[in-house]
């Protein structure tokens, strides 16, 4: 991709990008503690309850972890671009977290989903 930035964002948006990490894990943080809240894909029986709740709080706390360094790490591109003066970004870490997203997505879904 390129092309010319519209405009440049004042230094005061890093911290308001941070504010919205901090919103998003505290709720992350506050689901996590009542999974019985959480939809799950398959009906749940007293005999397997407490280890799909167990295994869904796990899931929102990896889910946690993962956004949780999207924003940091879209923040220290942002901060390192501004002091070495860099007009672009490289988005390959973002692609990546991205990536680890999905599959742990796909990986606990799949978990969740047994029977």
């Amino acid at each position: 991709m390129q092309g010319e930035a519209d405009r440049f964002g004042s230094k005061n948006e890093l911290f308001l990008v941070q504010g919205i990490a901090t919103v998003l894990y505290a709720g992350l943080v506050v689901l996590a503690l009542f999974p019985q809240a959480h939809n799950m894909p398959t009906t749940l029986i007293e005999e397997n309850k407490e280890e799909k709740w167990k295994l869904s709080a796990q899931f929102i706390r990896v889910v946690n972890l993962v956004v949780s360094s999207i924003f940091f790490s879209l923040t220290i591109t942002s901060v390192n671009n501004a002091l070495v003066g860099m007009e672009d970004q490289d988005p390959w870490p973002l692609f990546v977290l991205l990536g680890v997203l999905g599959v742990a997505i796909v990986i606990y879904w799949a978990k969740l989903a047994k029977k």
